[in-house]
């Protein structure tokens, strides 16, 4: 029997997650092991950590120096916006430094003994800036959808009104009231003329 191990820099994970993370807006991607752990953040690739390189452990939340991440299991929380996130996934809000600041997570299980934390924080004042803007594109939207409906109805109202005319005319010749029918008017429509 043999036992395959494979390890993997926590630098390279964090690496990836900044990559993942720069295509994103200002968002700031973590992987903590049990609530104080920390196995991937983009300030573990600098390697300016505070803790020993011959002590074996991982990071913990206060050594990485990101006091933003420190609190989020802070009770400090501010109300979020009523999302309804993927099922699993949570969302919190929390007040630092006089900003706000959006936590998206997600609590994974079944990777060993400690639950692991994935997930990324965003800066709470671009985050309503974005909601802003999607609030005003679907009020554009809204308006235009209803103005173009209205317009639509006015324009279909004047284009059938020549055909209503000509079907209330073929209604009195076929009841045979012949001296009812009045001249219609001429329209755009040359098919309904004369």
């Amino acid at each position: 029997l043999g036992v395959l191990v494979q390890r993997v820099a926590a630098s390279t994970i964090s690496r990836s997650l900044v990559r993942v993370a720069e295509s994103e807006q200002r968002e700031t991607p973590f992987v903590l092991v049990g609530p104080t752990e920390v196995l991937a953040h983009p300030l573990l690739i600098a390697g300016n950590l505070n803790v020993p390189e011959s002590d074996d452990r991982m990071p913990e939340l206060a050594d990485i120096g990101d006091a933003i991440l420190e609190s989020i299991w802070s009770a400090n929380e501010l109300p979020v916006l009523k999302l309804k996130p993927s099922k699993g996934v949570e969302i919190k809000g929390r007040r630092f430094g006089g900003k706000p600041y959006l936590f998206v997570f997600r609590t994974i299980d079944n990777y060993g003994s400690t639950p692991w934390t994935v997930g990324a924080y965003l800066d709470g004042h671009s985050t309503e800036k974005q909601v802003g803007r999607i609030a005003f594109t679907v009020i554009s939207g809204a308006i235009v959808l209803i103005v173009s409906v209205f317009v639509a109805f006015l324009i279909g109202r004047r284009a059938a009104a020549p055909a209503v005319r000509l079907a209330a005319a073929a209604e009195l010749v076929h009841q045979g009231r012949l001296s009812e029918v009045e001249r219609l008017p001429d329209t755009r429509l040359r098919e309904l003329n004369h």
